[in-house]
């Protein structure tokens, strides 16, 4: 059962980019199959191992994108990406430490950076990157 599905409200207008946000989406509904499942504990090591991993990839390929085009909003969307990074460790180390919420608050965190990085701060740059070419 899927938590989010991907839709036409989430198509950022960069193939690339919305190829790397399915795969957080399949991530979040990972995470949430497992939890419907009572299983959450047993694979948030993986979706956090995930979104580091998605961390390093994605938004590198966003910023190379921002600095070959002059993105004029980089610096305060490569902010977003950098609190982003330090809430994966935050995370990752409640993990670590054996909390019990963290896949709570790991689903929570996600969902919300879906609906307000996503689709507000990445959708922002869509019409920027089409007048250059990029689709």
């Amino acid at each position: 059962m899927a938590f989010i599905e991907w839709n036409s409200a989430l198509d950022v207008g960069v193939g690339e980019f919305n190829d790397q946000h399915k795969e957080l989406c399949a991530l979040l509904n990972k995470l949430f199959d497992a939890m419907h499942q009572g299983k959450g504990r047993e694979v948030i090591g993986s979706v956090l191992s995930g979104l580091g991993d998605y961390t390093v990839y994605h938004f590198s390929a966003e910023e190379k994108r921002f600095a070959e085009f002059a993105y004029p909003n980089a610096a305060a969307h490569k902010a977003e990406h950098d609190d982003f990074v330090r809430r994966v460790e935050e995370l990752r180390s409640k993990y670590d430490a054996g909390s019990f919420t963290v896949t709570v608050e790991a689903l929570d965190f996600i969902k919300k950076w879906i609906s307000d990085h996503i689709m507000k701060a990445d959708k922002a740059y869509a019409a920027f990157f089409r007048s250059k070419g990029l689709s």
